[in-house]
């Protein structure tokens, strides 16, 4: 019984779909030039997260019906010429431009020198599940990323890319075969275990 119940159990995790993020392009750009702050637009177009029909895709006419969005901003610098005992800071905000879902998930960066004249930072920001839904696939929509300073100085370069998740459900929730199968192996494991009692 408990073989049973442990076969039971690894069918259903290994039915269970990973989400992924759907990567905007550009899949990196500039938001710090020269020591300076200044913006990139990143377009988000519809696209398979982990792959065609599954629950995080975001395709037209695939069978399934998106319901909610998240949005996560990611920021990274390196700067090569850091002078001993320096810091710098890149503050990351972003602003989804249709204004349709309000995301706007933001992050700072921070690095200070580490003894060989160089300073890293990076940051990641994800908004909270926003409900979209239901909806066939979304549209395609642009986030504007812009690159500020933060509580120390910006460094020479700092760059930031952007991508975005849904969850969809399968239109008809017709069930998968693993669900039948567990079903089945639920049902021996009933009749055996009445069998042997």
């Amino acid at each position: 019984m408990k073989k049973i119940f442990v076969a039971s159990v690894f069918l259903g995790l290994a039915s269970m779909a990973q989400a992924a993020f759907i990567v905007c392009s550009p899949a990196q750009s500039d938001v710090v030039v020269n020591a300076a702050g200044t913006s990139a637009v990143f377009n988000c177009n519809q696209g398979a997260g982990s792959g065609a029909g599954a629950a995080d895709d975001n395709v037209a006419g695939d069978g399934w019906t998106v319901q909610s969005i998240r949005l996560r901003v990611s920021g990274t610098f390196q700067e090569n010429a850091a002078p001993t005992g320096s810091s710098y800071s890149v503050a990351y905000t972003s602003v989804e431009n249709s204004a349709a879902f309000n995301l706007t998930p933001g992050c700072t960066a921070t690095g200070a020198e580490n003894g060989s004249n160089q300073a890293l930072g990076n940051c990641t920001a994800t908004s909270a599940v926003t409900a979209v839904g239901p909806v066939d696939a979304l549209g395609n929509f642009t986030v504007t990323v812009t690159g500020a300073p933060g509580s120390t100085p910006l460094p020479f370069n700092a760059s930031a890319s952007v991508s975005y998740e849904v969850v969809a459900t399968q239109d008809g929730a017709v069930p998968e075969p693993a669900t039948y199968t567990m079903l089945g192996v639920g049902l021996v494991g009933f009749y055996l275990a009445r069998r042997k009692a």
